[in-house]
Order: structure tokens, then sequence, then C-alpha cells
């Protein structure tokens, strides 16, 4: 209930009920991506989170999932998920093959931690004595206790988890080499090669090759392609905002993200009327602000005093001429999307580069 899935679950409801009266958004505690793409699929729920593996595997019936669910539908990037492997700095386990034989814990049971260690295990020939399934919390518990030699965890970085482990023990994080990263992608399609960067965590003194997985926001076909518009504008602009409402006295932090298009027309992904096309890297900003909300609401918020509210904006930048018409309607008073959002009210100070 504590993860980043509720987190932004629950600031994403706030932003749908706020905005847009006539929908009723309630949060639900969910048992993860494969539970959460079942529960959508059985029409238990209308939008959910789930990483791009299980919605992968999910999708075609592949692996371990013996139905397809192909009414499954992803609308939004949030951020991505790396496998951290780690052990103590003093123990002798510095690679993969160091872990043959010795007692290794991944995640609870069921969840994207146990399956993917699991996975790992199997594709690069590795059998620990042991493989226990808890979560983070006893995992670290565990390591301090010196119960198991070597931990696996899916979860996005910087992990509190691992922040907690390091502010007592020096911590080694294991690297994939090249040839096991590209023995494990071609056996796992969904999956992706990441990069824990040095200096994440104190242990991360030069980066760290590991396997990534990407977390979207997913619905169902049932959801009209108008609805699911709506879910991502704010208002009548085109761009969302929200806020993390922490309910205590202190500074408010605005996190801007920007969604750009460019007109290429001979880009193979443009629009084949307006030849616009998403190809500067501005819409990876949408997953970054989520993921840095997520990340201040449980980590470094903590250690203030006065816990700060969040604001999430996203600004999506539009044609020139679309422009000027939506000001004659009206619709908005600034050609710049920050301008229009500080004229709102939705942020007081904006900065940016």
């Amino acid at each position: 209930m504590g993860g980043s899935y509720y987190v932004l679950g629950g600031t994403y409801a706030k932003y749908i009920n706020d905005t847009y009266p006539d929908l009723d958004v309630s949060v639900e505690v969910g048992g993860g991506p494969y539970s959460n793409i079942t529960l959508l699929s059985n029409g238990e729920i209308d939008l959910g989170f789930a990483t791009t593996w299980a919605t992968g595997e999910m999708y075609d019936g592949i692996n371990d999932q013996k139905k397809k669910h192909e009414d499954i539908r992803a609308f939004l990037p949030l951020f991505p998920s790396y496998l951290q492997i780690y052990s103590l700095a003093e123990s002798p386990i510095k690679s993969m093959g160091d872990i043959q034989g010795k007692i290794a814990s991944s995640g609870a049971a069921g969840s994207s931690g146990r399956i993917a260690t699991q996975t790992l295990f199997d594709i690069l020939g590795i059998k620990p004595a042991k493989l226990n399934s808890v979560p983070t919390g006893t995992q670290i518990n565990n390591m301090r206790d010196k119960l198991i030699d070597v931990g696996l965890s899916v979860t996005g970085v910087p992990a509190p988890f691992m922040m907690e482990l390091e502010a007592s023990h020096a911590v080694h994080l294991i690297p994939l080499t090249k040839q096991e990263m590209d023995t494990v992608l071609a056996k796992q399609p969904y999956w992706s090669a990441g990069v824990i960067k040095k200096g994440t965590y104190k242990s991360a003194t030069e980066d760290v090759d590991a396997v990534a997985f990407w977390n979207v926001a997913i619905t169902s076909k049932r959801l009209s392609e108008d609805t699911v518009y709506t879910l991502t504008k704010a208002g009548n602009i085109p761009g969302f905002y929200t806020d993390l409402d922490t309910g205590k006295p202190g500074p408010k932090i605005a996190i801007l993200g920007e969604l750009d298009s460019l007109i290429v027309a001979n880009h193979p992904c443009c629009d084949p009327e307006t030849h616009y096309v998403h190809a500067c890297g501005h819409h990876a900003q949408c997953a970054v602000l989520l993921g840095t909300a997520a990340a201040l609401k449980e980590q470094a918020l903590s250690t203030v005093s006065a816990d700060p509210s969040v604001h999430l904006v996203r600004l999506r930048a539009i044609e020139l001429g679309y422009r000027e018409s939506l000001r004659k309607q009206g619709i908005i008073k600034y050609f710049g999307g920050k301008v229009e959002f500080i004229h709102r009210g939705y942020l007081t100070v904006s900065i940016w580069r």
C-alpha cells in the first residue's frame, strides 16, 4: 500500500476528481502488475499501473500466462524500475556467478521481484542454495543479520530500502555483464537493458548495468478514446497538473515537464496529415515528473520537518496558429504554457531552463 503505484494512484485520482466533477475515481490496493491486469480484464477496475513486461506477457498470453488479455491498453508512460542485485561490501559475492550455492532473497511471493529473480536465475543457470520470498524491509534486515547472502528487488531508483541499508552498511551493487545481459534479453523481449547511474547510491561508484522494466498506466478498450484523452488534459488546455497535498505547512515545489512536437515530414512516425511527431525526447518528461514526485513523496520529503506539497505539471507545446485560435476563443490568454499555468493559479512561480 505504501509503494509507488499507490502514491501515484492517489495523485492521479485526485487530479481526475478535481478537474472533472462528472468523473468519480477511487483508489484500490492491488497485488502488483499481474494482479492489476487481471482485475482490469475482469472489469473490476478501469485504470491501473503495470510494467510493460507484465503487460506484454499477459496481452500475448506467453510464458506462465495461459490466457491472452487483448483488451488491455497502455496510455501513459510512468517511470522505469530496475532489478537491483546487491550484497554487503564485505561479502565475496561480486558477480552473478558468485550467487551459485548461496542464500538469495527476492520480493514477496507473486511480486515482480520474485518472478523476475526466478526468471533471471533460470536463464543464467544460477542455482542458489535457497531463495527466500520476503518484502524488501525484511530482506535488508535479514542481510544485516547475515541470514542471506544476496538480495534482489524490482523497484525505482533511488530505492528507499537501499538507502536505509546503506545508512548502516557498505553495499555492493552486482552488475550484469554484457554477455549476461544479451542472454537475458534474447529470452525476455519485454525486458530492457538499463543503467543505475553512478552516484544514485553511495555504493554506486560507477554505472551499474541492470535489467529495467518500464511502468505504464493501463486501461481497457471498454473505456472510450475520448474518455482516455480527457484523463490526460488540464481542463481546456493541452496538458495536466495535480497536487500531492501532504496536509502539512511548508514550501510548495513545482515539478514541470514539457511535451513538445516537431514538424518533420520525412519522419517515419509523423502524423500523415500534420507531419507532427514527438521526436525531441520531451515526451519522456511525463515519466520523469511522475517518478520525481513519487520519490519526493516517499523518501525525500520524509527527511524534512515541514512537509511541502508537490505540484505535477505537464505542458504540451502546440503549433502557433492553433495557439492563436485558442486565444481568440478565450480559452487561453498567453502563448506560453508556463505563463498560462501561472495565470491560472496552478503555479505561483515557475523556474525553468
